[in-house]
């Protein structure tokens, strides 16, 4: 044991463990501290407990792991994409008041699903990696009552040094602006690879290196990415990847916005965009679908499907499970898991509405049924 003194707040705290055997052969935790790099072990001194920089934060970007990895943690942070129609429908919250290594993926608990953009939240959960990008495992999710409004931070969309020297990792998991400070965002490669992806850059001839990577409209095991962006690299990977909820566009090398938003995804070995729904294209070359987000968590309640007149039935449900409306009731719905990925959609459109849900796994999952006027309602549901 060893006490390391009390620090100034916001002091970084970098320490290592040393030991050694009868023989005189010496050990050290972090094993690294004993080469080149020097790297140590090291946090944040904080008086008023950890924050979401605290998780992210790392002091060498080309190693990339939280120094809180596998530990249960607490946290605030603003909700900046959500599992709701018309969004990313993966969770994402940011510190309201850092400007780096800001925003964190939470998922793991259905309650998360009731959260809406702008909404302050505290939560609890483990800090886990997935090949460079930090998520929390939540257990525990309090709204606090408070709502805000998180501004992007401005990114230059071309700026190849950040990406090659991983500098722009700091921002993994928050709400970006790509931006061309001499004019559009213009799409230079509209078929990147078969996944989704496309780029945009300052210059439509402008090569990989000097791109930002985006990706819309495709959900799969691998993949988790808007379906409410109607720019999409391939108007067929819906039939794959889920279903497009908005008309789909096809990117065309040369098409323009003013800026792109988005937040900032970390994934095989790539930094990439996702825009949440098509407000996120900012003013666009093409005429796109309204984006029809709530513009408050207030005014984006959600009601249960039976306060909206409709059964469902059996649950458990083993391998289909049936619905029923009102005539007058139509719309669309869809099945969740608990971590907001949108697994299965059928079109709502008759009094009696079946879904197959045998090749799910045991579990719980939530429905999602949102009517032709908007009005959203949810339930949850055990498959045997």
């Amino acid at each position: 044991e060893a006490s390391i003194p009390a620090q100034a707040d916001g002091q970084i705290v970098r320490y290592y463990i040393t030991a050694e055997d009868n023989d005189g052969n010496l050990s050290y935790e972090p094993f690294s501290v004993n080469s080149a790099s020097k790297a140590t072990a090291f946090y944040t001194v904080r008086d008023g407990g950890l924050t979401i920089a605290d998780l992210q934060k790392v002091l060498n970007v080309t190693a990339d792991r939280s120094p809180y990895d596998g530990q249960t943690v607490t946290v605030k942070g603003v909700v900046t994409a959500s599992a709701k129609p018309y969004d990313l429908e993966e969770i994402y919250i940011q510190d309201k008041d850092a400007k780096e290594w800001a925003g964190i993926r939470i998922s793991g608990n259905s309650d998360l699903l009731d959260l809406w953009r702008t909404e302050e939240v505290e939560i609890t959960g483990t800090v886990a990696e997935s090949y460079g990008f930090t998520t929390l495992n939540v257990s525990s999710v309090t709204k606090t009552g408070n709502t805000y409004e998180i501004e992007p931070v401005e990114l230059a969309v071309s700026d190849s040094a950040a990406i090659a020297s991983r500098e722009i990792e700091k921002y993994e998991g928050m709400l970006v602006k790509m931006v061309n400070s001499a004019g559009k965002v213009v799409i230079n490669n509209p078929r990147l690879n078969p996944f989704g992806e496309w780029t945009v850059s300052n210059d439509a001839d402008a090569s990989f290196a000097n791109s930002t990577k985006v990706q819309t409209g495709v959900k799969n095991g691998n993949n988790n990415s808007s379906l409410w962006v109607s720019v999409v690299s391939n108007d067929t990977l819906a039939d794959d990847g889920g279903i497009m909820e908005v008309a789909a566009i096809e990117a065309e090398k040369g098409m323009t916005m003013d800026a792109m938003v988005g937040i900032l995804y970390y994934g095989f070995g790539q930094y990439a965009v996702k825009p949440r729904n098509n407000d996120d294209l900012v003013n666009f070359s093409e005429d796109l679908d309204t984006t029809n987000y709530a513009d408050t968590a207030s005014s984006g309640s959600v009601i249960t499907l039976n306060e909206l007149g409709v059964s469902i039935y059996p649950n458990p449900a083993n391998s289909v499970l049936n619905f029923k409306t009102s005539a007058t009731v139509k719309g669309s719905l869809a099945v969740l898991d608990l971590q907001g990925r949108e697994l299965k959609q059928v079109v709502a459109d008759q009094i009696n509405t079946t879904i197959n849900v045998a090749d799910l796994n045991q579990g719980t999952y939530v429905l999602r049924f949102v009517t032709t006027d908007g009005v959203i309602a949810t339930s949850r549901f055990v498959k045997l």
